[in-house]
């Protein structure tokens, strides 16, 4: 046979073995991802299982594992949150949001790679849960452990651009308790609606919960009150009393989260209302309550609920003034200027007709018709208010204070402020650390 056809023949052979051969490399790489995939899902319900107590035999937490191809059982729970998921993902596919997930699992599992056991799974839309154990001889293992959540914080926050938070539980050598490990890095992370830090360990908080304090700093009072304001237009009283309410809560610290955001709706709903009443477009009200409500639910921190909160109160409550102002009469407009004027002066309905050259029974009729009082409720309020800021003094007793405010009789005066916040005026002082004269 000539040599070009031998050379031929075994070219061609050679070919045939370099295409089995790459086809045998496709089917051990389709194989190899098809194990992986495999075992990806079976570590993925074994960590779901841990993290939910599902497993309370050791000797299958030692099977499942060896069977994910575990040589160390997992002893410490982290849970990673994607802050603002929501707000920030608004607009976004839920490809993308995917996306995102597998990206933050993926750093995690990187920032991990060095310890002996990390299973890593999600477990919310906004939250990934983490189960692994440290190697041998760390000496500080609390240290270590934060000194691994601030690598994983930095490295999602440069590759993704997406700020987190991380809660952190306790070791438990029991595998079967880790459960329990995972339970605390959701009540770290409720913690952290007050502090805001950006990783928080179960040992470093004290325990949130629901308490009766709750109806202390947020009374029945406070909330007529805060609902007169926002009807009258009152933007500095409103601002005042939910400043009053939010610093209450801030101090207490002992309240529920999702508890808090059940009252600032019930909040939402009384001031809507109130708004309503006083004179804004109802429709527009309730669209904006409602809108009010979704971001309430949706907020992560105190700060962020009290400024929402607030800032939705105020624009309702500018309303109400712009609408009064609209449809107020010039007349009531002189009435409430020498109301103001004369507050600590003891003036007549006569007096106050005579200023803007009324007749008493007609200016009365058309003051509560506009208003939506008396004249002389809408005057005692305007004292009543006066005499809150007035007892923050130090130097003045409750007996100067009713002078100042208008009223002869102190003890008249202490009986309708109590009526009215309450609380008398030394009591309204103690509570709030003013200190009375004596």
């Amino acid at each position: 046979m000539p040599i070009f056809l031998v050379k031929k023949k075994n070219f061609a052979n050679s070919r045939e073995k370099i295409a089995q051969t790459e086809s045998s490399k496709q089917d051990m790489s389709k194989s190899k991802r098809q194990i992986e995939l495999v075992l990806s899902y079976i570590r993925s319900q074994l960590a779901y299982d841990l993290i939910y107590g599902n497993i309370l035999s050791v000797k299958e937490i030692w099977e499942r594992l060896d069977v994910a191809g575990l040589r160390a059982v997992p002893t410490n729970a982290m849970v990673i949150k994607i802050n603002n998921f929501e707000r920030l993902t608004a607009n976004k596919s839920e490809m993308w949001k995917t996306k995102l997930r597998a990206d933050v699992q993926r750093i995690i599992e990187q920032c991990l790679a060095h310890l002996p056991t990390v299973l890593v799974v999600t477990v919310e839309k906004h939250l990934v849960a983490v189960l692994f154990r440290l190697p041998k001889g760390t000496l500080n293992a609390k240290r270590e452990i934060i000194e691994i959540s601030k690598r994983i914080w930095d490295e999602v926050e440069r590759q993704t651009s997406f700020v987190v938070t991380i809660s952190l539980g306790r070791r438990y050598s029991d595998a079967s308790n880790l459960h329990l490990s995972y339970q605390e890095c959701l009540a770290a992370l409720q913690h952290n609606f007050w502090d805001n830090s950006r990783i928080v360990h179960i040992d470093d908080i004290e325990p949130c919960g629901a308490s009766n304090k709750v109806f202390m700093t947020y009374s029945l009072e406070e909330e007529s009150l805060l609902a007169t304001c926002v009807r009258l237009g009152n933007i500095r009283e409103t601002e005042r009393i939910l400043g009053d309410i939010f610093h209450g809560w801030a101090k207490e610290r002992v309240i529920n989260p999702r508890l808090l955001k059940n009252i600032c709706l019930q909040l939402v709903t009384v001031v809507t209302r109130a708004a309503i009443e006083g004179g804004v477009n109802e429709e527009a009200c309730l669209t904006a309550s409602t809108q009010n409500m979704n971001k309430i639910m949706q907020v992560e921190s105190m700060r962020d609920l009290m400024e929402l909160v607030v800032s939705f109160t105020i624009r309702l409550a500018s309303k109400v003034r712009g609408s009064r102002s609209r449809k107020m009469s010039y007349a009531t407009k002189q009435v409430i200027t020498f109301l103001v004027d004369n507050i600590r002066k003891n003036i007549t309905l006569e007096q106050i007709a005579k200023s803007v050259h009324l007749s008493p029974f007609y200016l009365s009729h058309q003051f509560k018709k506009e208003i939506g009082m008396t004249i002389t409720e809408y005057l005692t309020k305007l004292r009543l208010q006066e005499a809150r800021k007035l007892l923050s003094n130090r130097h003045w007793s409750v007996r100067e204070i009713a002078h100042l405010v208008g009223y002869q009789n102190p003890n008249y005066f202490s009986r309708i402020f109590k009526k009215e916040y309450g609380l008398s005026p030394s009591e309204f002082r103690r509570q709030n650390g003013y200190g009375p004269k004596k």
